[in-house]
């Protein structure tokens, strides 16, 4: 018998995985790094929400939810909103692509469909809405797309079996070692997601106030403050005081004496073009990503509150592939440095 365990959403959906299931014939040996069970002519089915990192990320996930989630639940309004984003249709045809090598029902997949949650502050008045930045930020075209593809959407792939760009919330999601499996260059599918691109509904929300906390301050940033954006902004003001605990408890500035946002790599000011500019087509240093404390993963989801950042392209690239939070790579540094004539 499989067990399973179910991961509660704020939003209301339950996300179910089950642990793989370990069994023997005189034919089949099952794989439980893999959550794949071969026999002697072909490899059969995956069942996608069996796959160890899957329960992996939802596992921590509900511990998230548990311990900084409660936070920004707290300080959100978190009600579910409906959007035309993985709509019935979307996720029939992604299935249909998919079917041949993964053993999940249909309906199964439909159930896995999660729902966003508003990320307004908790008791607004007016709409529900988790795109407060356009309103806010209309007057910086670019930081309105940035804070859409750096939250919201996971990045771009060549669509063999990731997507080129969905949202993060898609239903079916891979791990990396699962895509390799599937992966064949004489067919593009483009029917799920990276798994360490994906997200749930509070980590995204939580995540969407971070990041337009940093964005409102920096330095030439100038809000839209209306009635709708009045109290949000009151919202930025105390959660940048909870930020800023948070890291300088560890060792890690996010603003600067004057208040301001900056990397907290390289410590220099962010300026308005640093982020309201294409830099796509001719890419500087000081040009702004999304940083992650925690780097992308297969065991647990990186898109969450309390684990991004405002980072130069420079700045980036100096932490790679190492935790932010950790000193590992600030010691490469300095061994790069003491090696220098």
């Amino acid at each position: 018998m499989s067990a399973n365990t179910t991961y509660p959403s704020i939003s209301g959906t339950a996300i179910v995985a089950t642990e793989p299931d370990i069994a023997s014939t005189d034919t089949a040996i099952v794989s439980t790094d893999t959550a794949i069970v071969a026999t002697e002519t072909a490899i059969t089915k995956i069942n996608i929400y069996s796959d160890p990192d899957y329960i992996s990320c939802y596992n921590h996930a509900q511990h998230w939810e548990n311990t900084d989630g409660e936070y920004y639940r707290q300080v959100l309004c978190c009600k579910p909103i409906q959007t035309r984003q993985n709509s019935e249709k979307t996720v029939v045809a992604a299935f249909h692509k998919i079917t041949s090598f993964i053993e999940n029902s249909l309906e199964e997949i439909i159930a896995h469909v999660q729902t966003p949650i508003c990320s307004l502050h908790v008791g607004h008045t007016g709409k529900c809405s988790q795109n407060i930045h356009a309103q806010l930020f209309s007057g910086f075209t670019s930081v309105s797309t940035k804070v859409d593809t750096s939250i919201y959407s996971t990045p771009g792939n060549d669509d063999y079996v990731y997507k080129n760009r969905s949202n993060r919330l898609f239903p079916i999601q891979l791990s990396d070692q699962t895509e390799k499996i599937i992966r064949d260059k004489q067919t593009k599918l483009s029917c799920a997601i990276p798994l360490k691109d994906s997200s749930t509904p509070l980590m995204m929300a939580s995540a969407h106030l971070d990041y337009n906390t940093y964005i409102y301050n920096v330095r030439g940033v100038i809000p839209v403050i209306d009635e709708n954006t009045k109290e949000y902004t009151l919202l930025m003001k105390r959660h940048k005081e909870w930020l800023s605990k948070r890291f300088n408890n560890i060792g890690r500035r996010l603003f600067n004496s004057e208040g301001y946002s900056i990397c907290p790599v390289m410590g220099n000011e962010i300026a308005v073009d640093d982020i309201n500019r294409d830099s796509r087509t001719s890419p500087r240093p000081n040009d702004i990503q999304l940083g992650h404390c925690v780097p992308r993963s297969n065991n647990e989801f990186t898109i969450r509150g309390g684990n991004i950042c405002l980072m130069t392209r420079d700045g980036n690239r100096f932490v790679g592939d190492e935790n932010f939070c950790e000193n590992i790579w600030v010691e490469k540094m300095k061994i790069a440095i003491s090696n220098q004539i």
